[in-house]
């Protein structure tokens, strides 16, 4: 029983540092930096997708209202379960983790369905299916110019890419 509870807590501990949900970059700036980037969103998702004005009025408020739903999952579960050493919990409090962070899953999964099945009345469900994708597409491109602009590579080194020294 401790072994399996020991291994539920190992993978559960992988899961969450893994699959955390990405920092958004945008948190710790101003709004005229967040209006921006919130523009640059938009024309991206509006060239990515190739939607039209009419598909665009239809499809952004709903789009919005999807990500504050799964930004309001995200907090609930950091507020009850702030992040923490894992290995100092007990028992209960490790199993109480566990459910909480599989309800989290499967609330954050039922938000998709029903946001994605809401979008295809509005969307070609061609362009529907090309969500997911132009927004890892977006955050990379995001991530990538500001670690361009604070002239480092995105781990608090400045001046030095992966495998070399700048010397």
């Amino acid at each position: 029983m401790k072994h399996t509870i020991a291994t539920a807590l190992l993978l559960l501990a992988a899961t969450l540092t893994i699959a955390q949900p990405p920092d958004d970059p945008t948190e710790h700036m101003g709004e005229a930096a967040r209006e921006k980037i919130n523009a640059l969103r938009v024309a991206f998702f509006t060239q990515t997708l190739d939607l039209s004005p009419d598909e665009s009025k239809d499809f952004w408020p709903l789009y919005e209202e999807w990500k504050e739903r799964e930004r309001g999952i995200h907090k609930a579960f950091m507020k009850k379960h702030p992040r923490r050493e894992i290995s100092n919990l007990d028992d209960r409090a490790a199993a109480a983790l566990i459910a909480d962070d599989l309800q989290k899953d499967e609330d954050l999964l039922q938000l998709k369905r029903d946001y994605l099945a809401r979008m295809q009345r509005v969307l070609p469900t061609a362009k529907v299916a090309q969500i997911r994708v132009a927004e890892a597409k977006f955050r990379r491109q995001l991530l990538e110019r500001l670690r361009d602009r604070r002239g480092g590579d995105g781990n608090g080194r400045r001046g030095m890419r992966r495998g070399r020294r700048g010397n």
